[in-house]
């Protein structure tokens, strides 16, 4: 899946602006033109929502990524700590535990 592009968005309501214009000085195609007014308005309205929706998700990935941070520091690189050192190394948990360590850190 891909963003909207803004880009490409402007230049096709550029283009339903001037057949609109268009459509409004010929007044020969009403039908037309009520189509072309609705496509216009249709394609607004999914772009503020694509928008609105957008800020949603860029507030809930920076609430993620704290929230994963504080984890990582506070409970995993604090307790963990301990936890290791009162578990033995012979334990079946030991070494997948060492494993989602390393690759919760990425070291």
């Amino acid at each position: 899946m891909q963003g909207i592009s803004y880009r490409k968005h402007r230049h096709l309501l550029l283009l339903l602006q001037q057949m609109e214009a268009i459509l409004e000085d010929t007044q020969d195609k009403p039908a037309l033109l009520e189509e072309v007014r609705k496509y216009h308005k249709k394609l607004d309205s999914q772009h503020e929502a694509y928008l609105s929706l957008l800020e949603i998700l860029a507030g809930n990935i920076q609430d993620y990524e704290q929230l994963f941070e504080r984890i990582r520091v506070e409970l995993v690189g604090k307790k963990l700590k301990k936890l290791l050192k009162d578990m033995k190394g012979d334990r079946m948990e030991y070494p997948i535990l060492i494993e989602n360590i390393r690759l919760a850190y990425g070291t």
